[in-house]
């Protein structure tokens, strides 16, 4: 249920954000590719790769030991072992992105999880900002 509240208002965000405004001239500028880059880390297991691509706010919140006990929870409350990332949305607005993804793989249950995602860029480029709630029960 939390899952679903933060989506429904990362989405009211984006649409508010949008709403009468011209098109963001820094549409396409890397944030795709940075979601990319975390999530296939992340189903590689390489929680190294994928802790370089949080925000340094999340950083400051979280050591990479504890990203990757957190990341092998996320992994494991799929229940399935994903196998594909796909980032069928990534909506740049300024220095904020919003990302939506379809992880998909093998299981007994369910082969598919939607996951939604904010990135923020700063001089070094893109960046995730873990939730709140990231790696624990959903």
């Amino acid at each position: 249920m939390t899952r679903i509240r933060t989506a429904i208002i990362v989405l009211v965000f984006a649409a508010i954000a949008g709403c009468g405004k011209a098109p963001d001239s820094s549409a396409g500028t890397g944030a795709k590719a940075a979601t990319l880059l975390y999530y296939q880390a992340l189903i590689r297991h390489d929680y190294g790769e994928a802790y370089t691509a949080i925000a340094p706010e999340s950083k400051a919140k979280i050591t990479p030991e504890s990203f990757a006990k957190l990341a092998k929870e996320y992994l494991r409350g799929l229940g399935f072992e994903a196998k594909t990332v796909h980032v069928y949305t990534c909506d740049e607005h300024g220095a904020e992105a919003i990302a939506n993804v379809t992880l998909s793989g093998t299981g007994i249950h369910r082969h598919r999880f939607k996951d939604t995602i904010v990135l923020k860029r700063d001089a070094t480029g893109w960046a995730i900002v873990l939730p709140a709630k990231f790696g624990k029960s959903r």
